[in-house]
């Protein structure tokens, strides 16, 4: 349950039923960001972010389509999860755009083209990572559940 008294729901759009105008604007974010980078990509990526932000009880609300015992590998260290080099290649994109986004620079996405990304895609990502992290880190300090 959200520790908000006006909120009745324990789910982020819950939250944001409080600004009507502001759930509208997070769901089509939210939408535009599933859509350019695909529905294994975005679960992986929220995952990576949810383990580094401390928050892995988000795994299930998250996790997509994804197995639980592959959801749980990323999660915990997804060096080890068996990720192909171009989902390894973007999840230290993920890391470094999550923990330390002030040493981003050109040789990340340089990295991220020799691993078979265009500047679509590379868009999309960092678009994906900061939103999820804004979404990730506004359930943690409510008390609710990311989408």
């Amino acid at each position: 349950m959200s520790w908000l008294k006006g909120v009745s729901g324990d789910g982020y759009a819950d939250a944001f039923s409080l600004s009507p105008g502001a759930e509208e604007a997070d769901a089509a974010m939210r939408e535009q960001v599933r859509l350019g980078l695909g529905e294994r990509d975005y679960a992986l990526m929220s995952l990576v972010i949810a383990g580094l932000l401390g928050c892995p009880r988000f795994m299930d609300s998250v996790r997509g389509l994804l197995p639980a015992v592959e959801a749980v590998k990323v999660i915990e260290d997804w060096r080890e999860a068996g990720l192909s080099s171009k989902e390894q290649a973007a999840m230290v994109y993920v890391e470094k755009g999550t923990l330390r986004p002030h040493e981003a620079g050109p040789s990340d996405v340089e990295v991220l083209r020799a691993a078979g990304f265009n500047d679509t895609d590379i868009l999309s990502l960092a678009t994906a990572i900061a939103y999820q992290n804004h979404a990730m880190r506004v359930a943690a300090a409510l008390g609710v559940e990311p989408l």
